[in-house]
């Protein structure tokens, strides 16, 4: 795997599985994207994007992209 990627392939299968109405599997693939290094916040990748709004009421997902710290 190429270690310049960031997280970007799980990212992109999280957007899926969010369209696809697979929420779990999306918000598990969004995590492992950000744990390979994919950049969240308003500058990243997470932000707008259509295909996440899906889990917009997703209990999760909204702890997921909660603000840490």
């Amino acid at each position: 795997m190429n270690p310049y990627l960031f997280g970007r392939i799980a990212y992109y299968q999280g957007c899926i599985a969010s369209l696809l109405g697979e929420k779990e599997k999306a918000v598990k693939l969004l995590q492992e994207s950000v744990n390979q290094g994919g950049v969240f916040g308003p500058w990243g990748r997470y932000h707008p994007n259509f295909s996440l709004e899906p889990l917009s009421d997703y209990p999760p997902f909204k702890e997921f992209i909660k603000p840490k710290g």
